[in-house]
């Protein structure tokens, strides 16, 4: 048997529109049964029958009713309010309809709108297909008379939708009288189908007078005049058209049937096949509900449709639609290359390839390599992707499968290795030199092969230990001057074992001096040590500045940025003061300051807007700028401008150094957001200065990169492995610079860093401050008098590696953190630490000197004394005698200051330091 084709079922339910009640579709409505609805509204009606909304506006607006009601999303949705009951006989006015419950009516008297709105909703419940209905009403109107605007006054509109722009004036109703009392009432000629909605809506008008009159309804009636009686219908329910079953799903057929003579016999027919037209009996259902189960079937496309006859069979017949329906397989998508486990070598490409089963084509397979998105998705079998070579570590790749009705499904991890044959990085460098009272500190750094590693060390040819776990690092603390011969043996887990090893020859020297007249620091924004020192590993030829600076001066891949933040802003104002943002448990609430807004404010300033228990933060330009020192700052972001602006004339402290150079503590600043390439033009700012014959002796500059980069394409990214290539290079100009001047050459301190590093827990941010991506940063100091090729833990008295620990403030020793920059800068140019701050890096020395320096109205002395081993004394005379000073003596870590008050009035003084071993 053919089935009535889809499109003529559609034809047919056209006309008969309505002859069936859905009442899950349909609005919630007062029922109009064979005798009509009839209300005098004794009681308050509900939203399901009559209800209200008013229209934004005033009564001095400019429009006709007919287009506005159908222009401005009128319709039956945003009724959702019922008259408001209200005592008043007659109400007050109000913005929308009113019962009053005195007067028993419902009123409509707008006030604060363009137009008052009412609206009765109705089901026809007559069992006929209404072809005239009759409506009628009392309308009376009370308070003190007014005149209505022209062709507005009150205007009742119907739909059969309730959709907006459905709405059909009925002339009969409009009036503008606004005195009396009257029976309006009409007759209409309309189609309303059996078990459909009809809706009435009273438009009341916010006349232009102050006072609207109140419009009253009452005894209200509708009534069906004529109509037909429906034919018989037939509805499959279910399954629906479209429907999709999972394979192994129990299909059910339903059918519901309307008007005819009962009983009646439902004959249900199916096939199977896209555009297939012969169907077969599949059942027959004389009893409601009227069902069919096909049971589980095959994967396929199926078509349902039933014939309904009335009067026990011998009566009428009719069709429902066809319905076609689905059933398929369960989606899967299979990660068949690589296999789990598998190893590569790092040269060689790593491809993947997915199978799919299930679901419907056509298929879209996205590719994962550890848990991010590889290339556009594969949207044709064979379903495979060529993810290049890839770095020396485990990795996953996943896949996720997409079909074309949008169902979605997941691949199980694969897990791979790529090796590469053992190799292992060396420190100290053979032919490095290390200083006089510098601890040696030996290290190897495996990488490729087959982890775990064992390390041996040997000095000399006399076996020092073994390290089976990282860091694989033996301090052979301070030795004398001479020559060293280190041997470290490198294993790995193969079976056997790869073995590689070096021998490196190290010299132990006298401590020169510093002799540095000029510092230059540079903050990296986003410069994760993690990336940098993988970088240096794999591919040092790509990134030539950064080897020079391993090779020309001191380094490490391991120092820290703040303990409890890991963003821009309140590292850098670490940085500048050389504070902790928080205060550090059990420590005092002068230490920190406090300023932890990533995103600060226009006019906020570190001193304003952060630690209230030091009003004034002073940073190392209040230290170079007082004592005499020409500044400059450049950022790549306007955020930190807040830096700019703490030290500003208006910001900044009075200088009370010798010869007053005033509170703007920066002579020279470029604050602005500077990203890719533009950072070549930042630079040249920088290296202008640089190459004046008058070069700024303390520059600081921050560059914005690679922490954009990082935000946009993640820390993992090529995209940011090749921002990393383009700052290499900004530093390789930043240190020829430097190289090329005679005032700079051999005298600047150049000191590297970064604020934070990133792509710890989310591969395009670095809020996570524990995690050890985030923290982990690098450290440079090339300067004169910096042992080229040393580890930065060797050089100083008070610093030592945290391995892979985060390491909080109360740990001693510290690591090295971006906020001792500035303290070592200051250092090495002679100056004294920056005041209040607790970030104080001591290099080993081979003797204690005291300096005397005049900072803020106060004569101070300072000293380092890493073990406590001196004390210090004052004389009216160097012949002495000599007295202890014990009190008013503070400590930053090992260095030492010791206030003087009064030293304008105070007589000659003279000031030494003795040894506790004289």
């Amino acid at each position: 048997m053919k089935s009535p084709s889809r499109m003529y079922g559609v034809v047919a339910l056209l006309s008969l529109l309505g002859l069936l009640a859905f009442p899950a579709h349909l609005a919630r409505a007062a029922s109009v049964g064979p005798s009509g609805y009839t209300n005098s509204f004794d009681l308050q009606p509900s939203t399901n029958d009559w209800a209200t909304v008013s229209r934004p506006g005033g009564s001095n607006d400019p429009y006709d009713v007919d287009t506005d009601v159908n222009t401005n999303g009128v319709s039956v949705n945003i009724f959702t309010n019922p008259p408001i009951a209200n005592a008043g006989h007659p109400p007050g006015i109000l913005a929308n309809a009113t019962w009053s419950s005195t007067g028993l009516y419902l009123q409509t008297r707008p006030s604060s709108s363009r137009y008052t709105m009412l609206l009765g909703k109705f089901q026809n419940d007559t069992g006929t297909n209404a072809t005239e209905i009759g409506i009628s009403y009392r309308l009376t109107f009370a308070g003190n008379a007014a005149v209505e605007d022209t062709n507005k006054g009150t205007r009742l509109y119907y739909s059969f939708s309730g959709a907006t722009n459905s709405w059909t004036n009925l002339a009969a109703f409009n009036t503008t009288l606004t005195n009396g009392s009257y029976v309006m009432s009409t007759n209409l000629v309309v189609n309303w189908p059996y078990g459909t909605n009809l809706f009435l809506l009273w438009v009341d008008d916010n006349a232009l007078p102050a006072t609207d009159v109140a419009n009253q309804i009452d005894d209200f009636s509708l009534r069906v005049n004529a109509g037909d009686v429906p034919g018989l219908i037939g509805i499959l329910n279910t399954p629906a058209h479209n429907t999709l079953f999972l394979l192994g799903a129990t299909v059910r057929g339903t059918v519901s049937v309307f008007n005819g003579t009962s009983p009646y016999v439902v004959q249900f027919w199916t096939n199977s096949g896209s555009g297939n037209t012969i169907f077969s009996p599949a059942a027959t259902a004389a009893t409601a509900p009227y069902e069919l189960n096909l049971g589980a079937l095959s994967a396929g496309t199926y078509n349902l449709y039933a014939t309904v006859t009335d009067a026990n069979g011998a009566g009428f017949t009719t069709n429902t639609l066809t319905n076609t329906f689905f059933v398929v397989a369960p989606m899967a998508v299979a990660i068949t290359a690589p296999t789990n486990g598998a190893t590569f070598d790092r040269l060689v490409n790593v491809i993947g390839t997915a199978t799919v089963s299930g679901g419907t084509d056509p298929y879209s397979v996205q590719f994962f390599v550890d848990g991010v998105s590889h290339g556009s998705p594969v949207t044709s079998a064979p379903y495979t992707r060529d993810f290049g070579t890839l770095s020396i570590d485990s990795h996953t790749i996943s896949a996720t499968v997409t079909d074309g009705r949008g169902w979605r499904s997941n691949s199980v991890p694969v897990i791979f290795r790529v090796t590469a044959p053992l190799g292992a990085l060396f420190a100290p460098v053979s032919g490095a030199s290390l200083f006089l009272r510098q601890a040696l500190i030996v290290s190897a750094f495996p990488f490729a092969g087959e982890p775990p590693y064992s390390v041996s060390f040997y000095t000399n040819g006399q076996f020092i230990g073994t390290s089976s776990a990282p860091p694989f690092t033996t301090n052979l603390g301070l030795l004398p001057l001479g020559s060293y011969t280190l041997r470290v043996d490198v294993a790995d887990s193969s079976v056997p074992p790869q073995r590689v090893a070096s021998t490196n020859i190290v010299t132990v020297v006298p401590s020169p001096p510093l002799g540095v007249t000029h510092a230059v620091q540079v903050s990296l924004d986003g410069l994760g040590a993690k990336y940098l020192e993988f970088f240096l590993t794999n591919a040092p030829a790509e990134f030539p500045n950064f080897v020079r600076l391993t090779v020309e001066g001191a380094f490490t891949m391991n120092a820290r940025c703040d303990y409890d933040i890991s963003e821009t802003v309140p590292n850098h104002a670490s940085m500048f003061t050389g504070r902790p943002v928080f205060q550090p448990a059990g420590q005092a609430n002068t230490v920190h300051h406090g300023f932890n807004n990533n995103f600060p404010g226009s006019g906020d300033t570190l001193h304003a807007s952060g630690n209230p228990a030091v009003p004034y933060k002073a940073s190392m330009f209040d230290v170079a700028h007082d004592y005499g020192l020409l500044t400059a700052l450049y950022t790549g972001k306007t955020r930190l401008s807040v830096c700019e602006l703490s030290y500003s004339d208006t910001n900044g402290a009075p200088d009370l150094v010798g010869v007053d150079n005033g509170q703007d503590k920066i002579d020279i600043s470029s604050v602005a957001d500077v990203s890719g390439t533009n950072i070549v033009n930042q630079v040249s700012l920088l290296i202008q200065n640089l190459t004046n014959e008058m070069p700024a002796r303390y520059s600081f500059i921050h560059i914005a990169e690679p922490d954009i980069t990082g935000h946009a394409s993640g820390w993992r990214s090529a995209n940011w492995s090749n921002m990393v290539r383009a700052v290499d290079a900004q530093i390789g100009r930043i240190m020829d610079t430097i190289d090329a001047h005679p005032l700079l050459s051999n005298r600047t301190a150049l000191i590297i860093t970064a604020d934070h590093g990133g792509g710890g827990v989310l591969p395009n941010a670095h809020t996570e401050s524990f995690h050890i991506t985030n923290y982990t940063i690098p450290f440079f100091i090339r300067a004169p008098g910096i042992p080229p090729g040393a580890d930065i833990y060797s050089l100083f008295a008070n610093r030592a590696h945290p391995y892979t620990n985060r390491t909080d403030y109360n740990t001693r020793p510290q690591p090295v953190r971006n906020g001792d920059a500035s303290n070592l800068a200051l250092k090495m140019l002679g100056l004294p630490p920056i005041p209040g701050s607790l970030m104080v890096p001591q290099f080993y020395a081979t003797e204690f000197s005291l300096s005397v320096a005049r900072f803020q109205g106060q004569v101070g002395l300072f000293w380092d004394d890493e073990k406590s081993e001196y004390i210090l004394e004052a004389s009216a005379s160097i012949a002495g005698p000599w007295q202890t000073i014990e009190n008013g003596i503070t400590t930053n870590e090992t260095a030492r200051v010791f206030s003087v008050t009064n030293a304008a009035q105070m007589p000659l003084q003279f000031f030494r330091l003795r040894s506790l071993h004289d």
